[in-house]
């Protein structure tokens, strides 16, 4: 027993020393080859190209709140494997919860996570961000009710989803309702994520077989695409975020070369509040099919 203890101590140091390492390298001067590049968006400004309609059925509507975990990881951090675990056990509680994992440092990484790192002045791994406002409490699997405890708050705006991938052509439309007038500025993200993708994984938790390395580490939710030129999402226009409004966009892109596998992409799309990046509400499709307002 003692010499399990000592080994995990020994490699808790090495985690440390590797982690303190990998960050100094994560600047400005990460070299242009570990990161991973995708073709460009088209619709980048959400005022372009939408439709929109008042429908007298929306107004006073309320909506199922769906919170959104965005899990700053990597192959690379032993201590990441916890969050993952903790998000396992969020979502065998409720249906309501959406996942973005965003790598970095490792071969997952690509020009949209490393911005996201950077605008959310992420240095620590593992982070996990809950609505972009609060950061998951340490332990994560021991704090499921922070995440959980969100998901009964209303919402005055609902989301749904369309998606199609045909050829090399991904194509999303998302339209958002509004039961009631918000005033302050919003904005819109929309992103493309992968299941199932299998990397080495450094383990220095309990979980997972208390493994150290994981061959074959399954990664869900993995940031692949981000549908704007501004990472943060694009502007709406707060006249058009009134009572009964109904707003509509379709957004195109070709898919990346690097998504290994097209049948196991998902779409999320979120709103949140322009000046603090706080979530009000978000939504995930699969590829190839669609959904309908969550109202309550």
């Amino acid at each position: 027993m003692m010499k399990i203890k000592e080994r995990r101590k020994f490699n808790h140091l090495i985690c440390i020393v590797l982690t303190l390492f990998l960050l100094s390298c994560s600047g400005s001067d990460l070299s242009e080859d570990s990161t991973v590049e995708a073709s460009s968006v088209s619709n980048t400004a959400f005022s372009e190209n939408t439709k929109y309609e008042i429908n007298l059925e929306m107004e006073g509507q309320t909506f199922q709140k769906n919170v959104l975990i965005e899990d700053y990881t990597g192959a690379w951090c032993g201590w990441c494997p916890r969050v993952t675990h903790a998000i396992e056990e969020v979502n065998k509680r409720t249906e309501n919860v959406i996942t973005v994992a965003i790598h970095e440092l490792d071969s997952l990484q690509n020009q949209f996570t490393r911005k996201m790192r950077l605008l959310f002045d992420v240095d620590n791994f593992p982070t996990a961000y809950i609505d972009r406002k609060y950061v998951w409490d340490f332990p994560e699997p021991d704090n499921l009710d922070q995440v959980t405890d969100l998901i009964n708050t209303d919402t005055p705006l609902g989301i749904k989803l369309s998606s199609t991938v045909s050829g090399n052509l991904m194509k999303i439309k998302a339209t958002i309702g509004f039961g009631t007038t918000i005033s302050k500025g919003l904005k819109f993200t929309l992103m493309a994520i992968e299941d199932g993708v299998r990397k080495v994984q450094l383990n220095y938790t309990d979980y997972f077989g208390e493994a150290t390395k994981i061959d074959k580490f399954v990664n869900n939710d993995v940031l692949r695409f981000v549908f704007s030129e501004e990472i943060s999402g694009e502007i709406m226009s707060n006249s058009r975020t009134i009572k009964g409004a109904i707003i509509e966009k379709t957004f195109e892109s070709n898919v990346p070369d690097y998504i290994e596998d097209v049948a196991n992409l998902s779409f999320v799309a979120v709103v949140s509040y322009a000046d603090t990046n706080e979530v009000l509400n978000a939504r995930e499709v699969k590829v190839n099919e669609s959904n309908d307002f969550q109202n309550k």
